[in-house]
């Protein structure tokens, strides 16, 4: 059962096969056709795969092929498969004619031809397409030109195998070789006159250019002229003449050319709209069309062909819709002969849409779309140069009446001119009159002003004898102040020579330091340090005044402290102030009107026992212990001004190897500063030399004059420094 079902499927499917073959209308060749267009009546096979050959397709067995349902053109659009086309042909004549099998697509990547006659099993070949050198073709012309080689009446089939990167456009007619010659003229004939309209619009442009020197007019010729090359590319001429054995770059150019079109377009819409005067806004789009065709023009070296048609059509329909905005924009805010440029890209973008349309299989093929683009791109170019002329006139018109105003304008002024001059004749006479009048008030002025001249003359005499007098005055000053100068400087240098030098204050104190910055020259304030036995006394004076006054106070002091602690060996801090205090009394206070005087702090350090003595005549001793502050108070009378039986206090200290002490004079506490310009006060001094406490005593210091100078300098100008300034810092152990 199972055999005689296959032999009946076998039957059947050989049946099918004579019905669609015999049912098949064969292409007649004979002396009387002439011209024939194949395309109603040939198959096409889709090879997905692109395994098929030419043995698999040609073999009685094979069914792949279907009717190509076309008319005109077969058009496949964009496809990445391969197209089997079949041609069955009927040779009828007895005696051999020349027969051509033209394939009118010349952007074709892969073309392979076949044919096969009857009673021969060799099969003719012929490879060609846009990817192999020129020179492969068998007739050497744009288009892929097959010679039918009948060797006699009978059934001959073709086969076409065509695989492309583009789309896939197949175009096919039989003609006799006549026939060929003779459509071949008339197309001649018709791309001579198409480009050499293109070549008079060009020259004439160029003429307009030489004699208006408007540079539109020759900008305008550069779109032309790549247009010209993209059409003729397209036509396979830019292969055949120029790129014959480089196929590669034969498609690259085309678009490339293509994209310059584009970039000379949109320079030739941004120099004819010139947005700046009409739509300053439009000109920044119209260098952006410029910036995509050049982008485009770029990336054609980067993709491939198949990508870079997809890229093309992208930029062209977006460059023609941005100038086309654009000069409707333009026309729209009062520019005028943007009018016909409008509708010139009207027609081109109609032509390259019916173009587009029409190779990607989206409309039917017929003349209208098949000749769109040049149709279009013809059209644009008219309304280009009419837009160009229109200008012209524009221009020419605007020209007119901008004389006419001038003329007109020149006569109003002219008759304005006369009038002024008038007027203005008349005010210069009445002007002379008033002028004659002031000629003789201004005598009598230059009489009053001479005798003035006079008597100023002789107070500038009495200026001159007291501005002499003055600088004699002013010399005997600078002289006097020179002397009263170095007096002061030769008492610095005395009170230097009674402070404590620094080799000795290192000597008996190796971790101290001393901040000692006087108002003038000399100072009130002084420091003492001296060594009796196994005890150092160290004290901060600050005497009465400052200055020369302060100075020799200074030098009272200096002189009792040395009697009382030298020469009596006195050590005790509060019998030390008790004993200067009564001093200072004798020696200053005989008159009882006089309260000069002096604050002070002292102390005595014991190495044996390592104690400190603090005694204190209005001024405090701070020290950090254990890193916490303690201040001792002073007593309550500066020395000089205490009743002469006042006993001062002694407190005493035991030390510690982390304790650090600090005695100083009032000046830099009170010192005026800050951004409110107030005193600095104790409190603030204190918690400044707290934070220092643990750094060496070399920055200590550098940090006390610091904060100083930024107290005092935190406005411009800065503030003047009040009294003298003095701060001691020491440890003991």
């Amino acid at each position: 059962m199972t055999n005689i079902r296959f032999i009946f499927l076998l039957f059947f499917t050989f049946l099918a096969q004579v019905q669609y073959t015999q049912a098949r209308e064969l292409i007649r060749l004979n002396k009387n056709s002439t011209d024939i267009d194949p395309t109603a009546k040939v198959e096409i096979f889709i090879d997905e795969s692109h395994q098929y050959t030419i043995e698999d397709v040609s073999a009685p067995s094979f069914t792949g092929f279907r009717p190509s349902q076309k008319t005109r053109i077969l058009n496949e659009g964009f496809s990445s498969s391969t197209y089997w086309v079949k041609v069955d042909l009927l040779y009828e004549d007895k005696i051999f004619t020349n027969w051509l099998l033209e394939l009118g697509y010349p952007s074709l990547d892969h073309v392979e031809y076949y044919l096969l006659q009857p009673g021969q099993e060799k099969v003719e070949r012929i490879k060609t397409g846009d990817r192999e050198v020129f020179s492969s073709r068998v007739i050497e012309h744009p288009l892929f030109l097959f010679p039918l080689s009948f060797n006699k009446q009978g059934h001959h089939t073709i086969f076409l195998k065509i695989r492309s990167n583009g789309p896939i456009n197949i175009p096919i007619r039989l003609y006799q070789h006549k026939s060929y010659i003779e459509r071949s003229t008339t197309d001649s004939i018709g791309h001579g006159l198409f480009f050499g309209m293109l070549l008079l619009l060009c020259i004439y442009n160029a003429f307009l250019y030489l004699s208006e020197r408007d540079a539109s007019h020759l900008i305008y010729t550069l779109p032309v002229i790549s247009f010209t090359l993209y059409y003729y590319s397209l036509q396979g001429h830019v292969f055949q003449f120029l790129l014959r054995d480089y196929p590669e770059a034969s498609n690259h150019v085309t678009i490339s050319i293509l994209s310059i079109w584009i970039v000379t377009s949109g320079w030739f819409s941004y120099r004819f709209l010139n947005p700046k005067k009409y739509a300053p806004s439009t000109g920044y789009i119209l260098i952006a069309v410029i910036v995509l065709g050049a982008l485009t023009f770029i990336s054609t070296f980067f993709v491939s062909y198949r990508q870079s048609v997809y890229i093309i059509q992208f930029s062209w329909f977006t460059s023609i819709a941005l100038l086309l905005g654009t000069s409707v924009y333009a026309w729209s805010k009062g520019h005028r002969y943007a009018r016909f440029f409008s509708v010139a890209w009207v027609f081109s973008m109609a032509g390259g849409v019916g173009y587009v349309l029409v190779i990607s299989n989206v409309v039917p093929s017929n003349f209208i779309t098949d000749n769109a683009l040049v149709l279009g791109q013809v059209i644009q170019v008219a309304f280009h140069s009419i837009a160009l002329g229109d200008r012209h006139n524009i221009y020419k018109e605007e020209s007119k009446q901008a004389t006419q105003a001038l003329i007109a304008m020149e006569k109003s002024a002219k008759e304005t001119l006369e009038v002024k001059v008038k007027e203005r004749t008349e005010e210069l006479a009445l002007r002379n009159e008033e002028i004659e009048a002031q000629a003789e008030k201004l005598q009598h002025i230059n009489l009053e002003v001479f005798e003035k001249n006079q008597e100023l003359e002789q107070q500038n005499e009495e200026i001159a004898a007291q501005r002499d007098m003055v600088e004699q005055n002013s010399r005997l000053i600078e002289e006097k102040n020179k002397k009263i100068t170095s007096s002061i400087n030769y008492a610095l240098r005395i009170q230097s020579a009674i402070l404590p030098s620094e080799e000795k204050r290192q000597r008996l104190l190796t971790e101290s330091f001393v901040f000692y910055k006087p108002k003038d020259i000399v100072s009130g304030d002084f420091y003492w340090i001296e060594e009796v036995g196994d005890t150092i006394i160290i004290a901060a004076v600050d005497c009465t005044g400052h200055g020369v006054p302060g100075a020799m106070m200074s030098m009272l002091g200096d002189s009792s402290l040395k009697q009382i602690i030298q020469s009596q060996e006195v050590t005790e801090p509060g019998a030390i102030l008790t004993l200067l205090n009564q001093q200072v009394i004798n020696f200053l206070h005989k008159d009882s009107s006089m309260r000069d005087g002096m604050d002070i702090a002292i102390c005595t350090w014991n190495k044996t026992s390592n104690t400190l003595k603090y005694a204190g005549a209005k001024n405090p001793l701070v020290y950090v212990e254990n890193n916490k502050l303690y201040k001792i108070k002073p007593d309550k009378f500066s020395i000089g001004s205490a009743p002469i039986d006042f006993q001062y206090s002694t407190n005493t200290i035991t030390t510690t190897p982390d304790s650090t002490f600090y005695i100083f004079s009032d000046g830099y506490a009170d010192q005026f500063g800050g951004p409110e310009g107030r005193k600095l006060m104790s409190r603030n001094l204190q918690n400044m030399l707290y934070m220092i406490h643990e750094k060496p005593m070399d920055q200590q210091v550098k940090v006390v004059e610091s904060f100083h100078n930024k107290w005092v300098n935190s406005k411009v100008p800065p503030y003047s420094q009040i009294d003298d300034l003095l701060v001691i810092g020491f440890k003991t152990c």
